[in-house]
């Protein structure tokens, strides 16, 4: 093969690639557009929903099986709900503040005797108002 042929096989090759290139490029303009036609989902239906953050889950929505209570529960990074919300199969519904143990501490809720506050293992603290100052 001499420096002529060498040089319209190259020729021949680098057309190919450009008509390859070319329509590459406008395969990926056709399917950008495609893409970009589609609406955004307006509704989303799940039975349960867990948001996790560092492969560990913080936010929990869902039902629970055995009962029908129904809820949220805000978790720490040990797994322990510490923030539950939620109604139960008679439509009661309920907020709890839990302890790290997940001991209930502060329980607001409305159930059949009527609405109500329990404070378990309570004290009495005053906060301020202001802030102190700072030296």
């Amino acid at each position: 093969m001499n420096t002529q042929e060498k040089i319209a096989s190259l020729e021949t090759h680098i057309r190919r690639q450009r008509i390859g290139l070319i329509g590459l490029t406008l395969a990926f303009g056709v399917a950008l557009l495609a893409g970009m036609q589609q609406s955004s989902p307006q509704e989303l239906t799940v039975e349960s929903l867990t948001i996790m953050q560092d492969g560990k889950p913080r936010i929990v929505f869902g039902e629970d099986e055995k009962n029908g209570d129904f809820g949220a529960a805000f978790l720490d990074m040990a797994g322990k709900a510490r923030i539950t919300i939620g109604l139960n199969a008679k439509s009661e519904g309920g907020i709890a503040v839990l302890d790290k143990s997940e001991s209930p501490r502060i329980v607001l809720g409305d159930g059949q005797q009527g609405a109500g506050i329990l404070l378990f293992e309570a004290g009495i603290a005053e906060l301020p108002l202001t802030p102190p100052k700072q030296d």
